[in-house]
């Protein structure tokens, strides 16, 4: 069941990007994610949209809770206060509200948005560092 939903949710992703509906330059490896945080990339925000208790239960060195339920996300994500140029990887667990934040992000203006490729799931599976 678990291989059945990674497959779909690999698979759904591959379409996405294949009909030009999430761009490559939209991405970041995980790879390209912690070598940013190794090298102390200052600048760049890791916006975390998964339910506040997956976020307790571990997340993203660096990175600020901001749960993708509608109505709370589209209150505060109005309210942040960066520069539009800001660098924003936005974070779910598979990248599916992660692309819904992504363009609100950018129709609010920003600039430098980007989806973790394959999600916190992917980060995991990458053996990087986890913080709770």
């Amino acid at each position: 069941m678990k291989l059945r939903l990674i497959t779909t949710v690999l698979f759904s992703a591959f379409l996405l990007t294949a009909c030009g509906l999430l761009p490559n330059s939209a991405k970041i490896s995980s790879t390209e994610l912690n070598n940013a945080i190794t090298n102390g990339a200052t600048t760049m925000k890791i916006l975390d949209v998964r339910q506040s208790e997956d976020f307790d239960g571990g997340h993203i060195q660096g990175s600020i809770s901001l749960p993708y339920d509608n109505e709370h996300f589209d209150q505060m994500y109005q309210r942040l206060d960066w520069p539009t140029n800001t660098v924003i990887v936005v974070v779910d667990s598979y990248e599916f509200r992660a692309l819904d934040a992504s363009k609100k992000l950018q129709s609010s203006g920003f600039t430098e948005v980007k989806t973790l490729e394959g999600g916190f799931e992917g980060w995991k599976t990458q053996n990087y560092q986890i913080v709770k």
